[in-house]
């Protein structure tokens, strides 16, 4: 059985990822960079300020984590330069090769991140045991 809901989250993560890459080639939304992680975290801040929607949010819903809503959806695409019937044409063009790929990449790409080390503030107090 297939999970539809996660389909569409990840054929939007896939076209909304093209059309960020597309925006990145041209130079209208930041300097070239080759790395699509390095890529993502420096223009969801300026798509960001342009929607309104929050960095964390925007993560989610780039990386098919997420589902977004037709009225999250139009200020992403505006900030992109990109039309909803753009979108549209090539979410349909999908297919169920294309959405496995980028479920086997997303794997990938967590088996080869580093997780972030928890630092501790040496400032704040040490939390005393209750008796």
């Amino acid at each position: 059985m297939i999970d539809t809901q996660n389909v569409h989250k990840i054929k939007t993560a896939i076209v909304l990822g093209e059309m960020l890459a597309e925006q990145q080639s041209k130079g209208s939304i930041n300097a070239r960079i080759s790395d699509r992680k390095i890529l993502i975290h420096n223009t969801l801040g300026k798509i960001s300020v342009e929607t309104g929607i929050t960095k964390s949010s925007l993560s989610e819903i780039f990386a098919g984590k997420s589902g977004t809503k037709i009225n999250t959806l139009i200020p992403i695409l505006g900030a992109l330069n990109r039309s909803f019937v753009d979108f549209a044409k090539r979410f349909e063009k999908l297919t169920e090769n294309d959405v496995q790929k980028f479920k086997e990449q997303s794997k990938l790409k967590k088996a080869t991140t580093v997780p972030k080390k928890k630092t501790v503030s040496k400032s704040a107090p040490a939390k005393q045991a209750k008796k």
